[in-house]
């Protein structure tokens, strides 16, 4: 299904696993919707790297935000996009 959702763009191996490790955290319907695949389709890489932080929301909390970061918050989602951010853009080089 992933595969299928990005007809004739070249992915490098770590490009490939951050996408699906997005796909696998946030679901095949919001792959499909977001703008990180839009951008591959029209060849920006780039672009599609650095959309990954927008998704940065769990349960209606903003998880960029310090006063989720609690406990029972969700830096981990915030941590875990700019970690695949950093990936995509490494790949970019």
């Amino acid at each position: 299904m992933f595969r299928a959702s990005l007809p004739g763009v070249k992915l490098t191996q770590g490009e490939y696993d951050l996408y699906m490790d997005f796909t696998y955290q946030f679901g095949i319907t919001n792959w499909r919707t977001s703008s990180m695949r839009r951008n591959l389709l029209n060849g920006e890489y780039l672009q599609a790297c650095n959309a990954l932080p927008a998704w940065r929301k769990q349960a209606g909390r903003d998880c960029s935000l310090p006063q989720n970061w609690g406990p029972k918050g969700c830096k981990g989602v915030w941590t875990r996009q700019l970690e695949r951010q950093a990936k995509c853009l490494a790949e970019q080089g």
